[in-house]
């Protein structure tokens, strides 16, 4: 679900992004756009519990060896031989190996392997997430209710119903 905020501060509701369960640490979602040969990069920091930060580690890992074993496959066939193709072909292998890690670790409630919470990027004040987890979402619209733009009718519908389920308390988080 995609959720558009206008503010300098956000409210992060205290459970885990991903599962709903209770935080021991946080992830940071980064965003980073150019402007002219100038990179920027934002980033919020968002509460996880140990479990699913471990799942989300271990998936991020997978990506990290698939491509670093194509890149350097790839480039080991460009100027060396055939063989070593077989770079190639082991980083798959591991890739294949931490996902399936990353699946098994992943509790009955987990949202999803990766990272639950996406920042796809701000304008100004206007920040723009994207949350696979409806629950940690909707908790996040209610922390931050007076702060909400672009709400689709579905968004609204949410935030108009009980609010049961809000005693969990919220903390204000900078971005870093």
């Amino acid at each position: 679900m995609k959720v558009d905020v206008s503010a300098k501060q956000i409210s992060m509701p205290r459970q885990c992004a991903c599962c709903s369960g209770s935080p021991s640490m946080e992830l940071q979602a980064s965003a980073s756009k150019k402007r002219g040969k100038t990179q920027f990069t934002n980033s919020w920091a968002f509460p996880y519990c140990s479990q699913c930060a471990a799942h989300v580690g271990r998936y991020n890992a997978a990506f990290a060896v698939l491509g670093g074993g194509i890149a350097v496959g790839a480039l080991g066939m460009l100027f060396y031989s055939s063989w070593c193709a077989l770079i190639g072909i082991v980083g798959v292998g591991g890739w294949l190996f931490l996902m399936n890690s990353a699946h098994a670790m992943r509790g009955a409630a987990c949202a999803c392997t990766g990272a639950a919470v996406s920042y796809m990027g701000w304008h100004g004040t206007l920040h723009s997430f994207h949350f696979v987890s409806h629950s940690y979402a909707t908790q996040f619209m209610h922390a931050n209710r007076n702060k909400l733009v672009n709400l689709t009718q579905a968004q609204h519908q949410l935030l108009g119903g009980s609010s049961a389920g809000m005693a969990t308390p919220s903390r204000r988080i900078r971005r870093t």
